[in-house]
């Protein structure tokens, strides 16, 4: 078979790819009745996995395994927007020397 005849089936073959229309999934039932009650619980779910994300992002960020560059600063660009969204800690008041009696 000539190579020309292969690649025009080839580019026939990717043309009808394109042209086939992926199926929509239908939307999945609200598991909330109002929208504030699921962003809170939302947040709550994702609370419990943000040191998950933020590990993935630092082993995809400075591992040994990531060749490529962009896909480091992507990571490092999540472990920053992290970092900005942790609060910071708040101050405990200076102990008097009452206090240290005290304890």
């Amino acid at each position: 078979m000539p190579a020309s005849r292969n690649i025009r089936d080839m580019a026939a073959q990717n043309a009808a790819a394109r042209e086939r229309q992926e199926p929509v999934p239908d939307l999945p039932e609200a598991l909330a009745s109002e929208p504030r009650d699921g962003i809170q619980r939302g947040r709550e779910v994702a609370a419990r996995y943000g040191e998950n994300i933020a590990l993935t992002a630092a082993a995809i960020a400075f591992g040994e395994g990531t060749k490529s560059l962009h896909t480091r600063m992507m990571a490092m660009q999540l472990l920053m927007n992290l970092l900005q969204e942790v609060p910071d800690p708040i101050p405990a008041p200076p102990q008097t020397e009452r206090d240290r009696v005290a304890e």
